[in-house]
Protein backbone atom coordinates (compact mmCIF):
# COMPACT_ATOMS: atom_id res chain seq x y z
CA UNK A 1 0.00 0.00 0.00
CA UNK A 2 0.91 3.19 -1.11
CA UNK A 3 2.27 5.62 2.27
CA UNK A 4 0.00 8.39 0.90
CA UNK A 5 -2.89 6.22 1.28
CA UNK A 6 -1.96 5.25 4.56
CA UNK A 7 -0.92 8.29 5.65
CA UNK A 8 -3.93 10.18 4.43
CA UNK A 9 -6.17 7.46 6.08
CA UNK A 10 -4.44 7.54 9.19
CA UNK A 11 -4.99 11.33 9.45
CA UNK A 12 -8.26 11.62 8.77
CA UNK A 13 -9.15 9.05 11.02
CA UNK A 14 -7.58 10.50 14.09
CA UNK A 15 -9.38 13.75 12.85
CA UNK A 16 -12.92 12.09 12.89
CA UNK A 17 -11.97 10.28 16.17
CA UNK A 18 -11.05 14.11 17.86
CA UNK A 19 -13.72 15.96 15.99
CA UNK A 20 -16.42 13.91 16.90
CA UNK A 21 -17.42 13.20 13.20
CA UNK A 22 -18.29 16.94 12.76
CA UNK A 23 -17.02 19.04 10.47
CA UNK A 24 -14.65 21.96 11.44
CA UNK A 25 -15.56 21.41 14.78
CA UNK A 26 -11.91 20.52 16.51
CA UNK A 27 -8.68 22.05 15.56
CA UNK A 28 -5.92 19.94 15.93
CA UNK A 29 -1.87 20.50 15.90
CA UNK A 30 -1.33 18.45 12.77
CA UNK A 31 2.31 18.07 14.29
CA UNK A 32 1.35 16.20 17.18
CA UNK A 33 -1.22 14.37 15.21
CA UNK A 34 1.90 13.35 12.88
CA UNK A 35 3.65 12.45 16.53
CA UNK A 36 0.67 9.81 17.80
CA UNK A 37 0.97 8.24 14.58
CA UNK A 38 4.68 7.77 14.25
CA UNK A 39 5.52 10.19 11.47
CA UNK A 40 7.91 11.99 10.80
CA UNK A 41 7.09 16.06 10.58
CA UNK A 42 7.84 16.07 6.69
CA UNK A 43 5.50 13.12 6.29
CA UNK A 44 2.59 15.03 8.20
CA UNK A 45 3.24 18.25 6.86
CA UNK A 46 3.15 16.27 3.00
CA UNK A 47 0.25 14.41 3.63
CA UNK A 48 -1.90 17.82 5.32
CA UNK A 49 -0.85 19.49 2.61
CA UNK A 50 -2.53 17.35 -0.41
CA UNK A 51 -5.42 16.82 1.66
CA UNK A 52 -6.31 20.44 2.48
CA UNK A 53 -5.46 20.74 -1.25
CA UNK A 54 -8.07 18.06 -1.62
CA UNK A 55 -9.91 19.62 0.59
CA UNK A 56 -10.50 17.20 2.88
CA UNK A 57 -8.80 19.45 5.68
CA UNK A 58 -8.81 22.87 6.54
CA UNK A 59 -5.96 24.78 7.81
CA UNK A 60 -7.05 26.53 10.66
CA UNK A 61 -4.22 28.95 11.91
CA UNK A 62 -0.83 29.75 10.92
CA UNK A 63 1.71 27.47 12.86
CA UNK A 64 0.09 23.80 12.05
CA UNK A 65 -3.86 24.03 13.27
CA UNK A 66 -6.12 22.08 11.26
CA UNK A 67 -9.47 20.45 10.80
CA UNK A 68 -11.45 17.40 8.86
CA UNK A 69 -14.05 19.13 6.28
CA UNK A 70 -17.57 18.23 5.63
CA UNK A 71 -16.17 16.37 2.29
CA UNK A 72 -13.42 14.98 4.59
CA UNK A 73 -15.50 12.98 6.96
CA UNK A 74 -17.82 11.42 4.14
CA UNK A 75 -14.47 9.96 2.99
CA UNK A 76 -13.53 8.91 5.86
CA UNK A 77 -16.47 7.09 6.86
CA UNK A 78 -16.53 5.38 3.89
CA UNK A 79 -13.80 3.95 3.80
CA UNK A 80 -13.94 2.86 7.76
CA UNK A 81 -17.16 1.23 6.67
CA UNK A 82 -14.95 -1.03 3.97
CA UNK A 83 -16.37 1.23 1.05
CA UNK A 84 -13.90 2.51 -1.96
CA UNK A 85 -14.16 5.81 -2.25
CA UNK A 86 -12.61 8.87 -3.96
CA UNK A 87 -9.47 8.68 -2.33
CA UNK A 88 -9.07 5.26 -0.98
CA UNK A 89 -8.76 1.64 -2.19
CA UNK A 90 -11.75 -0.85 -0.76
CA UNK A 91 -11.03 -2.22 2.93
CA UNK A 92 -8.05 0.17 3.30
CA UNK A 93 -9.10 0.32 7.02
CA UNK A 94 -7.95 -3.68 7.57
CA UNK A 95 -5.02 -3.23 5.84
CA UNK A 96 -4.26 -0.37 7.87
Amino acid sequence: MSPKFKNSFLILQKLHQLSGGVAEHHYADIFEVGRELRMNELATLDTFIYLQRERLVKWGTLGGVASITQQGIREIEGAMAGKRTAYFPQDIADTV
